[in-house]
């Protein structure tokens, strides 16, 4: 015999006993006469020489519960070139495991060579514990607690411990006890004003976006979600005093909002340096409404310095000049457009005084400077052009008439930029803010008819402007209102 063979059949040559030194080799039982059909594996002594095969083999069941006592796997049950000892070996492994764990069942789990069949424990034979799913109610309603910091410390923990009834808490981060914050937003309503935003102000594709993170809600519930937030936003006045800002050149100027059937005005005012919303309402563009809306700003400590933009509407110039006595500078870009334009033809179908007059009145409205004695200049140029049209009131017709009129009525106004050796001469800055402010919802608001949403989405926009201007990253929650 070679070597080869005899380290394949070493197996079967080292006895059971030597592997567990600690446990009795098994005793026959009662033999049975070996089957026909079965040729019995011939028996190798410790020189690897061939002895003649025992002409009866142990009882199959014997072996199999022996090997089964023993702790033999089923490979080292197999003791017959037909497998039937192979398959007793595995019935006996059934009952003994059986009689071990009543919960095993042989016909329904199968244990595979080298597959692990997973078992209950030994202390308990009940199913195993899942925690629960993530449930809409809880994800959605259920608010963040976070520890707002000592009066002048901010702290923002949310590792705090329950101090009984009452909604009473205490930081573990600076030990600060209080109670629980209403206003305090869980972060999926964060999250979900959010995706409005990015996705356009999109009802169905904020539904489609907050479904890819793990929020399943409904357009009606985005809809609730928005008017909740902007429910407890704060003013944007209280912005204002929160910045710190207290003068500067005012910049107030109506917009109109359309939607699907009707439209929506809106007031805003910007401060130009900060480029800062400072106070916006819902309200028309006439003297009845703005008034009050620049007294607020006056009451609220807010100085214009040293003069305040306006376009060429009489409620803003009437109110301005009323609450502040300030001086005043005409948009010059509106006075282009609403004097000249609008009251004068096209170039091609002007006269040649026509012609002159609104070459004239361009040069005053844009003539500029950039250092004092340039401002200097320009304004003496806008004097000597106003002479040359106050010359040719006499001589030209009736329509051009009335645009020299205005040019020179609003010279002063025209010019204040000139006289205070300032650049700011139009109302573009609030004109661009009001269009950042409308651009991520401008197409969205066009197919919405609730008046209340849309309200609610324009505050939220303007709330979401001012923190950008700011540097704040979690503007949802910046815009809620501190309680007092």
């Amino acid at each position: 015999m070679t070597l080869g063979r005899q380290k394949e059949l070493s197996h079967f040559l080292e006895p059971r006993s030597s592997c567990r030194p600690d446990v009795e080799p098994p005793v026959s039982r009662a033999a049975t006469p070996q089957p026909e059909s079965a040729v019995p594996l011939p028996s190798y002594d410790a020189e690897g020489l061939a002895e003649e095969p025992s002409p009866e083999l142990p009882d199959r069941k014997a072996t199999a519960a022996s090997a089964g006592t023993l702790g033999l796997d089923q490979h080292d049950a197999r003791i017959g070139n037909d497998g039937q000892l192979e398959i007793a070996a595995r019935e006996s492994l059934d009952e003994a495991r059986s009689a071990h764990s009543p919960s095993f069942d042989p016909v329904s789990k199968t244990e595979k060579p080298g597959e692990k069949v997973r078992q209950p424990s030994k202390e308990t034979n009940d199913a195993i514990a899942r925690p629960p799913q993530r449930t809409q109610c809880q994800s959605i309603l259920n608010y963040l607690v976070i520890c707002p910091g000592r009066p002048g410390q901010k702290c923002g923990s949310i590792d705090l411990i329950s101090k009984g009834e009452g909604n009473r808490w205490q930081c573990k981060r600076c030990g600060y006890r209080f109670r629980h914050r209403p206003t305090d937003l869980s972060p999926d309503l964060v999250r979900v004003a959010e995706i409005f935003f990015d996705s356009g102000g999109s009802r169905a594709a904020t539904v489609r976006n907050c479904k890819k993170v793990g929020i399943d809600i409904t357009e009606c519930q985005v809809d609730n979600i928005l008017i909740k937030i902007a429910a407890n936003t704060k003013r944007t006045i209280d912005v204002m005093k929160e910045a710190g800002v207290t003068s500067g050149i005012l910049l107030p100027d109506g917009t109109h909002h359309k939607l699907r059937a009707s439209e929506i005005p809106q007031l805003i005012a910007l401060d130009l340096k900060n480029k800062l919303v400072i106070n916006d309402a819902f309200a028309e563009e006439t003297y009845t409404n703005t008034l009050p809306f620049v007294k607020e700003l006056k009451e609220a400590g807010y100085n214009v310095d040293p003069y305040a933009i306006i376009d060429n509407s009489d409620a803003w110039y009437k109110a301005t000049r009323q609450v502040y006595s300030c001086d005043i500078q005409i948009c010059v870009v509106h006075e282009q457009r609403n004097v000249l334009e609008s009251g004068l033809p096209a170039d091609e179908d002007c006269s040649d005084q026509q012609l002159a007059v609104k070459k004239l009145g361009t040069s005053i409205l844009f003539v500029g400077g950039h250092s004092i004695r340039s401002y200097k200049r320009a304004l003496e140029k806008a004097k000597k052009y106003r002479e040359r049209l106050r010359a040719m009131l006499s001589r030209v017709d009736q329509a051009t008439s009335s645009v020299v009129s205005s040019l020179l009525r609003n010279f002063n106004d025209i010019t204040t930029h000139l006289r205070h050796r300032s650049p700011h001469r139009d109302t573009n800055s609030l004109e661009n803010v009001i269009r950042l402010i409308k651009k991520p919802v401008k197409i969205a608001l066009r197919q919405y008819e609730n008046k209340e949403l849309v309200k609610a989405v324009l505050k939220l926009a303007v709330m979401r402007y001012d923190a950008s201007i700011l540097g704040i990253k979690d503007w949802v929650r910046w815009s809620q209102k501190t309680p007092n």
